[in-house]
């Protein structure tokens, strides 16, 4: 990612807040749910545990993210295409960043 999209994910971003994250229904529908989100200087990366956002995210990979600060509405928004990993490096990936927030 670019560092200056790191900076201001990371000014306002609380990591044991939530976010919304938004992907295509099977008619096209936005389908948005609030969930928790980590950061690596690679990717956004999101615990995905719900069925739908999986289904819909293997349909479509395309999503778009509203991280926002309560109060004072600081807010970045993000678009592009997730990447659905089940193996044992996304969970340590996972881990670790749960570990150090």
């Amino acid at each position: 990612m670019e560092k200056e999209l790191i900076e201001a994910i990371s000014s306002i971003h609380d990591p044991g807040g939530w976010v919304h994250l938004s992907t295509s229904g099977i008619n096209g529908e936005p389908h948005v749910t609030p969930m928790m989100m980590g950061m690596s200087d690679e990717a956004l990366l999101f615990s995905l545990t719900g069925k739908q956002k999986k289904l819909n995210l293997q349909r479509d990979s395309r999503a778009c993210v509203a991280i926002s600060k309560p109060v004072v509405m600081d807010h970045v928004i993000v678009w592009g295409s997730i990447k659905l990993h089940h193996d044992d490096r996304a969970q340590q990936i996972w881990n670790e960043m749960i570990r150090n927030h």
